[in-house]
């Protein structure tokens, strides 16, 4: 068996996402809020991930709650089911 090495870069721009090629990019509280589309050949059904963030501010500080939810939705692009994936808040300083 052979296993090849995944070639890693690194960034010191706090604003990069790492996106894998022919992957989705982060889905977590870095992600960037979107809808993502998943193509999967091995089956007739059509999937998206739906990555959202709302803002507001509170006192001295903006949070930030984001959520990514996968989405499977029937051929007229009506969401059938959800599934949330992840859920998170951050918050950030504006002194």
């Amino acid at each position: 068996m052979q296993v090849k090495a995944a070639e890693a870069k690194w960034s010191a721009n706090p604003a990069h996402v790492f996106v894998p090629a022919d992957e989705p990019p982060d889905l977590g509280n870095w992600a960037r809020p979107g809808v993502i589309p998943l193509r999967l050949s091995s089956i007739s059904r059509h999937f998206q991930l739906c990555i959202t963030d709302s803002s507001f501010r509170e006192g001295r500080q903006i949070r930030h709650n984001k959520r990514t939810v996968l989405e499977e939705m029937d051929d007229s692009g009506r969401v059938l089911r959800s599934m949330p994936i992840t859920e998170g808040t951050q918050y950030e300083s504006i002194d």
